[in-house]
């Protein structure tokens, strides 16, 4: 539930020209007017890292200034503001389309957040997704101190000496690391699957989980005797008829119920 917990918060925060508050609409959090007001109020930066999962550093790069290219694209308002210092629009046209110097692109991020405070007179919040894919394959290809380098250097600038930021969120598998990639971060807060803190506020609910099995079981003849739905993991005892293969029973819950949740969430997909 990583990738939608951000596509979540970036529907959320970021300010677009067709307001995003309907997707909000009967959810808890519309009756709550003082949390609403903060609904499609900032400009918002969205990465993920996860195609740059390549064989080679140099397929990992291109990668990285391809997703950089199609996020500024993305922001092309920055091109049309009066704002904007005609350097950084400059800088912003050579990394969109991708002929930027490598120490241009270690400074990307940052560079886009600047321009767009600029535009929107606000603070940005950057969302950075599966921000541990790219070092974890590059550990196992031999490319580990490479790619470091590359996060350490495009990323810390934004996270860490950035007067346009308003807040980060960065999701992965593995510990953010704070000694020896993003060194000195201030105010960094982990929060692992071990932590329920804010387990009841993202992704779907227990209620929600344990309708859509139990629809799942009722069309597949399947008989739920209990059923307890935790934060990473659902616990169930179940009886069904003897023509049917347990393999069988596994892959229908598992298979159909994530089918009827993708189309509760198309946004997934994205």
């Amino acid at each position: 539930g990583k990738t939608l917990n951000m596509s979540m918060l970036q529907r959320f925060f970021e300010a677009t020209e067709k307001s995003n508050a309907y997707l909000f609409d009967g959810l808890k959090i519309a009756a709550y007017p003082e949390y609403m007001a903060y609904q499609g109020q900032y400009p918002v930066i969205s990465i993920s890292l996860k195609s740059m999962k390549r064989a080679s550093y140099q397929e990992a790069y291109f990668e990285y200034v391809k997703l950089l290219s199609d996020e500024f694209e993305r922001h092309e308002i920055i091109l049309q503001s009066d704002l904007v210092s005609e350097e950084d629009k400059l800088e912003f046209q050579k990394i969109k389309k991708r002929i930027a110097e490598p120490k241009e692109y270690n400074s990307a991020v940052k560079l886009l957040s600047k321009c767009l405070q600029k535009v929107y007179q606000k603070n940005v919040i950057i969302l950075i997704d599966e921000y541990d894919v790219p070092l974890e394959n590059a550990y196992h290809e031999g490319f580990y101190d490479d790619m470091t380098n590359l996060i350490r250097s495009c990323f810390e600038s934004a996270l860490k000496t950035n007067p346009s930021l308003e807040f980060a969120v960065l999701t992965g598998c593995l510990r953010v690391s704070r000694e020896s990639i993003f060194t000195g971060l201030n105010n960094l807060k982990t929060y692992s699957i071990t932590k329920n803190k804010f387990s009841q506020y993202f992704g779907f609910t227990q209620e929600e989980m344990k309708e859509i099995l139990q629809r799942v079981a009722d069309d597949n003849e399947i008989a739920i005797e209990k059923m307890e739905v935790m934060p990473d993991h659902v616990h169930m005892l179940i009886s069904f008829p003897t023509r049917k293969s347990a393999v069988d029973v596994i892959k229908a819950l598992k298979g159909r119920s994530a089918f009827l949740f993708l189309q509760t969430h198309p946004e997934i997909r994205q």
